[in-house]
C-alpha cells in the first residue's frame, strides 16, 4: 500500500494547454480593448475636425 493523497502533479501537455488557451483569450480581450480604443480615437478626432472646421461664432452657439 501507498500512502500519500494520492494525487499526482499535473501532466506538462495539460498545463501547456492551460496556457495556450489563457493566451488566446488574453490576445481576444486585447484585440478587442485596441478595437474600442481605436473606435474612441477616431470619434475624438472627428469631434475635433468638427470644431476645428467650425468658425467662433458657431462654436459659441454650440
Amino acid at each position: 500500500m501507498s500512502s500519500g493523497s494520492g494525487a499526482a502533479p499535473a501532466p506538462v501537455q495539460d498545463d501547456t494547454e492551460r496556457r495556450k488557451a489563457h493566451e488566446t483569450a488574453e490576445a481576444k480581450r486585447k484585440a478587442e480593448w485596441d478595437a474600442r480604443r481605436l473606435e474612441k480615437k477616431q470619434k475624438e478626432d472627428e469631434a475635433l475636425q468638427k470644431l476645428q472646421s467650425m468658425n467662433d461664432a458657431a462654436i459659441i452657439a454650440a
